[in-house]
Protein backbone atom coordinates (compact mmCIF):
# COMPACT_ATOMS: atom_id res chain seq x y z
CA UNK A 1 0.00 0.00 0.00
CA UNK A 2 1.07 3.53 -0.78
CA UNK A 3 0.26 6.32 1.68
CA UNK A 4 -0.22 8.74 -1.23
CA UNK A 5 -2.83 6.44 -2.75
CA UNK A 6 -4.58 4.91 0.24
CA UNK A 7 -5.90 6.89 3.20
CA UNK A 8 -8.55 5.44 5.46
CA UNK A 9 -10.78 7.30 7.90
CA UNK A 10 -13.05 5.91 10.55
CA UNK A 11 -15.82 8.43 11.23
CA UNK A 12 -18.45 8.16 13.93
CA UNK A 13 -21.21 10.62 13.02
CA UNK A 14 -24.33 11.72 14.81
CA UNK A 15 -27.75 10.69 13.66
CA UNK A 16 -30.29 13.24 12.60
CA UNK A 17 -32.47 14.46 15.46
CA UNK A 18 -36.03 14.98 14.32
CA UNK A 19 -37.96 13.70 11.37
CA UNK A 20 -36.70 13.36 7.83
CA UNK A 21 -39.81 15.16 6.73
CA UNK A 22 -39.42 18.84 7.50
CA UNK A 23 -37.24 18.44 10.61
CA UNK A 24 -33.84 20.12 11.00
CA UNK A 25 -30.80 18.14 12.10
CA UNK A 26 -29.57 19.10 15.60
CA UNK A 27 -26.55 17.75 17.54
CA UNK A 28 -25.65 18.75 21.05
CA UNK A 29 -21.94 18.09 20.69
CA UNK A 30 -19.23 16.71 18.42
CA UNK A 31 -16.21 14.95 19.83
CA UNK A 32 -13.09 13.21 18.56
CA UNK A 33 -11.35 10.27 20.21
CA UNK A 34 -8.98 11.66 22.80
CA UNK A 35 -7.10 8.67 24.17
CA UNK A 36 -5.62 5.36 23.01
CA UNK A 37 -6.62 2.68 25.50
CA UNK A 38 -4.83 -0.27 23.88
CA UNK A 39 -3.29 -1.24 20.55
CA UNK A 40 -2.44 -4.76 19.40
CA UNK A 41 -1.05 -4.44 15.88
CA UNK A 42 -1.12 -7.36 13.47
CA UNK A 43 1.43 -8.02 10.73
CA UNK A 44 1.45 -7.58 7.01
CA UNK A 45 -0.11 -10.43 5.07
CA UNK A 46 3.38 -11.83 4.35
CA UNK A 47 4.18 -11.94 8.08
CA UNK A 48 6.53 -8.95 8.25
CA UNK A 49 5.88 -6.12 10.75
CA UNK A 50 3.88 -3.13 9.58
CA UNK A 51 6.05 -0.19 8.54
CA UNK A 52 6.94 2.10 11.49
CA UNK A 53 5.46 5.15 9.76
CA UNK A 54 2.07 3.41 9.88
CA UNK A 55 2.29 2.08 13.44
CA UNK A 56 1.58 5.10 15.69
CA UNK A 57 -1.88 4.64 17.29
CA UNK A 58 -2.09 8.34 18.25
CA UNK A 59 -2.54 9.09 14.53
CA UNK A 60 -6.16 7.96 15.05
CA UNK A 61 -6.81 10.71 17.64
CA UNK A 62 -8.30 14.12 16.86
CA UNK A 63 -9.97 15.35 13.69
CA UNK A 64 -9.39 13.66 10.30
CA UNK A 65 -6.12 14.97 8.87
CA UNK A 66 -4.90 12.27 6.45
CA UNK A 67 -2.55 10.73 9.02
CA UNK A 68 -3.50 7.18 9.99
CA UNK A 69 -2.44 4.01 11.75
CA UNK A 70 -2.65 0.57 10.15
CA UNK A 71 -4.26 -2.16 12.24
CA UNK A 72 -2.38 -4.96 10.47
CA UNK A 73 -4.17 -8.22 9.71
CA UNK A 74 -6.15 -9.17 12.83
CA UNK A 75 -5.00 -6.02 14.68
CA UNK A 76 -7.10 -4.29 17.33
CA UNK A 77 -7.32 -0.63 18.44
CA UNK A 78 -9.33 0.61 21.46
CA UNK A 79 -10.10 4.35 21.65
CA UNK A 80 -11.73 6.52 24.36
CA UNK A 81 -13.87 9.70 24.21
CA UNK A 82 -13.94 12.44 26.81
CA UNK A 83 -17.70 12.09 27.49
CA UNK A 84 -20.38 9.44 27.54
CA UNK A 85 -22.30 9.91 24.28
CA UNK A 86 -25.96 8.96 24.12
CA UNK A 87 -29.40 9.98 23.00
CA UNK A 88 -29.76 9.99 19.26
CA UNK A 89 -26.51 8.50 18.02
CA UNK A 90 -25.23 6.73 14.94
CA UNK A 91 -21.87 5.50 13.79
CA UNK A 92 -20.63 6.03 10.26
CA UNK A 93 -17.37 4.39 9.27
CA UNK A 94 -15.66 5.80 6.21
CA UNK A 95 -12.84 4.04 4.35
CA UNK A 96 -11.15 6.48 1.97
CA UNK A 97 -9.23 4.79 -0.84
CA UNK A 98 -7.72 6.45 -3.87
CA UNK A 99 -8.42 4.43 -6.99
CA UNK A 100 -9.43 0.76 -7.18
CA UNK A 101 -8.44 -1.35 -4.17
CA UNK A 102 -9.57 -4.73 -2.73
CA UNK A 103 -12.07 -4.79 0.11
CA UNK A 104 -10.89 -4.13 3.65
CA UNK A 105 -13.05 -4.91 6.67
CA UNK A 106 -13.10 -3.98 10.35
CA UNK A 107 -15.55 -5.10 13.03
CA UNK A 108 -16.79 -2.19 15.16
CA UNK A 109 -17.55 -2.63 18.88
CA UNK A 110 -18.78 -0.01 21.40
CA UNK A 111 -18.75 0.06 25.19
CA UNK A 112 -19.52 2.39 28.08
CA UNK A 113 -17.20 0.68 30.62
CA UNK A 114 -14.30 -0.78 28.54
CA UNK A 115 -15.37 -4.19 29.81
CA UNK A 116 -18.64 -5.17 28.14
CA UNK A 117 -18.53 -4.77 24.38
CA UNK A 118 -21.31 -4.81 21.80
CA UNK A 119 -20.60 -5.43 18.14
CA UNK A 120 -22.55 -2.95 16.00
CA UNK A 121 -21.44 -4.17 12.57
CA UNK A 122 -18.61 -4.44 10.10
CA UNK A 123 -17.14 -1.48 8.24
CA UNK A 124 -16.10 -1.93 4.62
CA UNK A 125 -14.54 0.24 1.98
CA UNK A 126 -17.09 -1.13 -0.50
CA UNK A 127 -20.36 -0.63 1.43
CA UNK A 128 -22.70 2.33 1.86
CA UNK A 129 -24.29 4.94 -0.35
CA UNK A 130 -21.04 6.81 -0.77
CA UNK A 131 -17.51 5.63 -1.40
CA UNK A 132 -16.61 3.42 1.59
CA UNK A 133 -19.29 4.86 3.93
CA UNK A 134 -21.03 2.44 6.34
CA UNK A 135 -23.61 3.69 8.87
CA UNK A 136 -24.79 2.06 12.13
CA UNK A 137 -27.75 3.44 14.09
CA UNK A 138 -26.97 3.41 17.83
CA UNK A 139 -29.97 5.31 19.17
CA UNK A 140 -30.56 4.59 22.85
CA UNK A 141 -27.02 3.35 23.52
CA UNK A 142 -24.38 4.95 25.72
CA UNK A 143 -20.88 5.01 24.23
CA UNK A 144 -17.52 6.09 25.59
CA UNK A 145 -15.19 3.52 24.03
CA UNK A 146 -14.85 2.24 20.47
CA UNK A 147 -12.98 -0.94 19.46
CA UNK A 148 -11.86 -1.56 15.88
CA UNK A 149 -10.79 -5.10 14.90
CA UNK A 150 -9.37 -5.81 11.45
CA UNK A 151 -11.09 -8.76 9.71
CA UNK A 152 -9.79 -8.14 6.19
CA UNK A 153 -9.59 -11.24 4.02
CA UNK A 154 -5.86 -11.69 3.28
CA UNK A 155 -6.57 -13.74 0.15
CA UNK A 156 -7.64 -10.54 -1.65
CA UNK A 157 -4.37 -8.69 -1.01
CA UNK A 158 -0.67 -8.77 -1.79
CA UNK A 159 1.98 -9.81 0.73
CA UNK A 160 2.78 -6.19 1.74
CA UNK A 161 -0.84 -5.24 2.55
CA UNK A 162 -1.35 -4.27 6.20
CA UNK A 163 -5.12 -4.33 6.75
CA UNK A 164 -7.50 -1.57 7.79
CA UNK A 165 -6.17 1.98 8.40
CA UNK A 166 -7.66 4.41 10.94
CA UNK A 167 -7.54 8.18 10.43
CA UNK A 168 -10.04 9.48 13.00
CA UNK A 169 -13.07 8.57 15.12
CA UNK A 170 -15.78 11.21 15.53
CA UNK A 171 -18.82 11.13 17.80
CA UNK A 172 -21.92 13.28 17.24
CA UNK A 173 -24.64 12.85 19.84
CA UNK A 174 -27.73 14.59 21.22
CA UNK A 175 -27.09 14.16 24.95
CA UNK A 176 -24.68 12.72 27.47
CA UNK A 177 -25.59 9.53 29.27
CA UNK A 178 -24.86 7.55 32.41
CA UNK A 179 -22.81 4.36 32.07
CA UNK A 180 -24.35 1.08 33.09
CA UNK A 181 -23.29 -0.73 36.22
CA UNK A 182 -20.09 -2.67 35.68
CA UNK A 183 -20.63 -6.24 34.60
CA UNK A 184 -19.21 -8.53 37.30
CA UNK A 185 -18.33 -11.05 34.59
CA UNK A 186 -17.31 -8.98 31.59
CA UNK A 187 -17.42 -10.67 28.22
CA UNK A 188 -14.55 -9.15 26.29
CA UNK A 189 -13.81 -10.59 22.87
CA UNK A 190 -10.54 -12.47 23.00
CA UNK A 191 -8.33 -12.03 19.96
CA UNK A 192 -5.71 -14.72 19.40
CA UNK A 193 -2.66 -14.21 17.19
CA UNK A 194 -0.20 -17.04 16.62
CA UNK A 195 2.87 -16.77 14.40
CA UNK A 196 5.22 -19.70 13.74
CA UNK A 197 8.55 -19.00 12.03
CA UNK A 198 10.86 -21.90 11.13
CA UNK A 199 14.11 -22.29 9.24
CA UNK A 200 15.85 -25.60 8.70
CA UNK A 201 19.09 -26.55 6.93
CA UNK A 202 19.72 -30.31 6.96
CA UNK A 203 22.45 -32.25 5.12
CA UNK A 204 22.75 -36.04 5.23
CA UNK A 205 25.57 -37.93 3.49
CA UNK A 206 25.89 -41.67 4.18
CA UNK A 207 28.53 -44.05 2.78
CA UNK A 208 28.10 -47.79 3.41
CA UNK A 209 30.49 -50.47 2.11
CA UNK A 210 30.57 -54.22 2.71
CA UNK A 211 32.87 -56.80 1.13
CA UNK A 212 33.29 -60.59 1.43
CA UNK A 213 35.49 -60.92 -1.70
CA UNK A 214 39.18 -60.56 -2.43
CA UNK A 215 39.89 -64.13 -1.21
CA UNK A 216 42.73 -66.40 -2.53
CA UNK A 217 42.45 -70.19 -2.91
CA UNK A 218 45.40 -70.87 -5.26
CA UNK A 219 46.90 -74.36 -5.71
CA UNK A 220 50.50 -74.96 -4.55
CA UNK A 221 53.42 -75.13 -6.99
CA UNK A 222 55.09 -78.52 -7.62
CA UNK A 223 58.84 -79.06 -7.10
CA UNK A 224 61.45 -79.66 -9.83
CA UNK A 225 62.50 -83.21 -10.87
CA UNK A 226 65.96 -84.40 -9.70
CA UNK A 227 68.96 -84.58 -12.10
CA UNK A 228 70.60 -87.94 -12.94
CA UNK A 229 74.24 -88.52 -12.06
CA UNK A 230 77.29 -87.91 -14.37
CA UNK A 231 80.64 -89.66 -15.12
CA UNK A 232 84.01 -88.10 -15.53
CA UNK A 233 87.57 -89.43 -16.01
CA UNK A 234 89.11 -92.15 -18.27
CA UNK A 235 88.38 -95.93 -18.66
CA UNK A 236 84.96 -95.83 -16.99
CA UNK A 237 83.26 -98.79 -18.67
CA UNK A 238 80.04 -100.69 -17.90
CA UNK A 239 78.71 -98.09 -15.40
CA UNK A 240 75.02 -97.49 -14.70
CA UNK A 241 73.91 -94.07 -13.48
CA UNK A 242 70.42 -93.91 -12.00
CA UNK A 243 67.68 -91.54 -13.10
CA UNK A 244 66.93 -88.34 -11.22
CA UNK A 245 64.04 -88.49 -8.73
CA UNK A 246 60.60 -87.23 -9.75
CA UNK A 247 58.95 -84.37 -7.79
CA UNK A 248 55.49 -84.60 -6.24
CA UNK A 249 52.51 -82.71 -7.62
CA UNK A 250 51.69 -79.28 -6.19
CA UNK A 251 49.01 -79.12 -3.54
CA UNK A 252 45.38 -78.54 -4.57
CA UNK A 253 43.88 -75.08 -3.89
CA UNK A 254 41.59 -74.61 -0.93
CA UNK A 255 37.82 -74.06 -0.76
CA UNK A 256 36.22 -70.63 -0.25
CA UNK A 257 32.58 -70.29 0.73
CA UNK A 258 31.63 -66.58 0.81
CA UNK A 259 28.62 -65.30 2.71
CA UNK A 260 26.16 -62.66 1.52
CA UNK A 261 27.28 -59.03 1.25
CA UNK A 262 24.48 -56.56 2.14
CA UNK A 263 24.63 -52.75 2.31
CA UNK A 264 21.66 -50.80 3.69
CA UNK A 265 21.22 -47.09 4.40
CA UNK A 266 18.11 -45.36 5.74
CA UNK A 267 17.64 -41.59 6.21
CA UNK A 268 14.59 -40.01 7.83
CA UNK A 269 14.12 -36.24 8.20
CA UNK A 270 11.26 -34.33 9.85
CA UNK A 271 11.91 -30.63 9.33
CA UNK A 272 9.79 -27.62 10.38
CA UNK A 273 6.69 -29.31 11.72
CA UNK A 274 4.14 -27.03 13.42
CA UNK A 275 1.06 -28.26 15.24
CA UNK A 276 -1.13 -25.37 16.42
CA UNK A 277 -4.28 -26.05 18.42
CA UNK A 278 -6.65 -23.28 19.51
CA UNK A 279 -9.15 -24.13 22.23
CA UNK A 280 -9.03 -27.93 21.76
CA UNK A 281 -11.11 -28.36 24.93
CA UNK A 282 -13.80 -25.87 23.86
CA UNK A 283 -13.21 -23.86 27.03
CA UNK A 284 -13.18 -20.39 25.47
CA UNK A 285 -16.87 -20.43 24.63
CA UNK A 286 -18.20 -17.70 22.35
CA UNK A 287 -16.09 -14.82 23.71
CA UNK A 288 -13.50 -15.12 20.97
CA UNK A 289 -13.08 -12.33 18.42
CA UNK A 290 -10.43 -12.95 15.80
CA UNK A 291 -8.06 -15.91 15.51
CA UNK A 292 -5.11 -15.60 13.14
CA UNK A 293 -2.50 -18.33 12.71
CA UNK A 294 0.46 -17.56 10.44
CA UNK A 295 3.08 -20.15 9.48
CA UNK A 296 6.32 -19.21 7.70
CA UNK A 297 8.64 -22.14 6.99
CA UNK A 298 11.85 -22.29 4.96
CA UNK A 299 13.87 -25.50 4.62
CA UNK A 300 16.96 -26.61 2.72
CA UNK A 301 17.42 -30.37 2.56
CA UNK A 302 20.35 -32.31 1.03
CA UNK A 303 20.43 -36.13 1.09
CA UNK A 304 23.03 -38.45 -0.44
CA UNK A 305 23.87 -42.17 -0.10
CA UNK A 306 26.73 -44.23 -1.55
CA UNK A 307 26.32 -48.03 -1.29
CA UNK A 308 28.84 -50.76 -2.22
CA UNK A 309 28.30 -54.50 -1.74
CA UNK A 310 30.99 -56.86 -3.16
CA UNK A 311 31.50 -60.62 -2.98
CA UNK A 312 33.80 -60.80 -6.04
CA UNK A 313 37.51 -60.36 -6.70
CA UNK A 314 38.38 -63.91 -5.53
CA UNK A 315 41.34 -65.92 -6.93
CA UNK A 316 41.41 -69.75 -7.42
CA UNK A 317 44.42 -70.23 -9.74
CA UNK A 318 46.12 -73.66 -9.96
CA UNK A 319 49.76 -73.93 -8.87
CA UNK A 320 52.59 -73.95 -11.39
CA UNK A 321 54.24 -77.25 -12.31
CA UNK A 322 58.00 -77.73 -11.61
CA UNK A 323 60.78 -78.31 -14.19
CA UNK A 324 61.88 -81.84 -15.21
CA UNK A 325 65.33 -82.91 -14.04
CA UNK A 326 68.19 -83.11 -16.64
CA UNK A 327 69.92 -86.40 -17.53
CA UNK A 328 73.51 -87.03 -16.48
CA UNK A 329 76.61 -86.47 -18.67
CA UNK A 330 79.83 -88.39 -19.42
CA UNK A 331 83.21 -86.73 -19.82
CA UNK A 332 86.71 -88.23 -20.43
CA UNK A 333 88.01 -91.13 -22.65
CA UNK A 334 87.20 -94.87 -23.06
CA UNK A 335 83.65 -94.86 -21.63
CA UNK A 336 82.11 -97.98 -23.07
CA UNK A 337 78.80 -99.62 -22.24
CA UNK A 338 77.67 -96.98 -19.65
CA UNK A 339 74.05 -96.25 -18.93
CA UNK A 340 72.96 -92.85 -17.71
CA UNK A 341 69.43 -92.50 -16.27
CA UNK A 342 67.00 -89.82 -17.33
CA UNK A 343 66.34 -86.73 -15.24
CA UNK A 344 63.43 -86.92 -12.81
CA UNK A 345 59.95 -85.96 -14.01
CA UNK A 346 58.42 -82.72 -12.70
CA UNK A 347 55.29 -82.96 -10.59
CA UNK A 348 52.04 -81.42 -11.87
CA UNK A 349 50.92 -78.07 -10.56
CA UNK A 350 48.22 -78.14 -7.92
CA UNK A 351 44.65 -77.65 -9.17
CA UNK A 352 42.83 -74.47 -8.29
CA UNK A 353 40.49 -74.34 -5.31
CA UNK A 354 36.71 -73.78 -5.43
CA UNK A 355 34.76 -70.62 -4.54
CA UNK A 356 31.08 -70.40 -3.61
CA UNK A 357 30.05 -66.75 -3.46
CA UNK A 358 26.97 -65.41 -1.66
CA UNK A 359 24.65 -62.72 -3.03
CA UNK A 360 25.47 -59.00 -3.05
CA UNK A 361 22.61 -56.59 -2.14
CA UNK A 362 22.49 -52.78 -1.79
CA UNK A 363 19.38 -51.01 -0.40
CA UNK A 364 18.84 -47.27 0.12
CA UNK A 365 15.82 -45.53 1.67
CA UNK A 366 15.28 -41.76 2.06
CA UNK A 367 12.08 -40.26 3.53
CA UNK A 368 11.73 -36.53 4.24
CA UNK A 369 8.76 -34.59 5.61
CA UNK A 370 9.35 -30.85 5.21
CA UNK A 371 7.31 -27.78 6.22
CA UNK A 372 4.26 -29.60 7.57
CA UNK A 373 1.78 -27.25 9.25
CA UNK A 374 -1.33 -28.51 11.05
CA UNK A 375 -3.78 -26.01 12.56
CA UNK A 376 -6.79 -27.14 14.55
CA UNK A 377 -9.45 -24.62 15.60
CA UNK A 378 -12.76 -25.47 17.25
CA UNK A 379 -15.63 -25.25 14.78
CA UNK A 380 -17.55 -22.72 16.85
CA UNK A 381 -14.72 -20.19 16.57
CA UNK A 382 -13.99 -17.92 13.61
CA UNK A 383 -10.51 -17.80 12.11
CA UNK A 384 -8.56 -16.01 9.38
Amino acid sequence: MNTDIKKTAFVILGVIIGLFYGGATAFAATEYATNTVSFIQGNQKGGNPVDASRSDPTAALGAPDGNFVSLGFGGQLDLEFADYMGGTLSISVQEVTGGSYPEELADVYVSDDNATWTKVGTASNELGLEDGLTTFDLQGMCVKYVRLVDVTNPDLHTSTADGFDVDAVIGDYSTTCEPQEPNPEPSTPLNIFISNHNFGDVSNWVKVKTNTGKNDANGGDSGDGGNSGSLSGNDNNNNTIGSGGSSLAGGRGGIITSGDATSAASIGNLVNENLTEVDPCGCLGSDVGTIMVTNHSIARLHNGTLLDADTGKNDTNGGDSGSAGSSGSISGNNHDSNTIGAGGAAGGGGSGGSITSGSALSVSSIMSTVNENITRIMSNLSAI
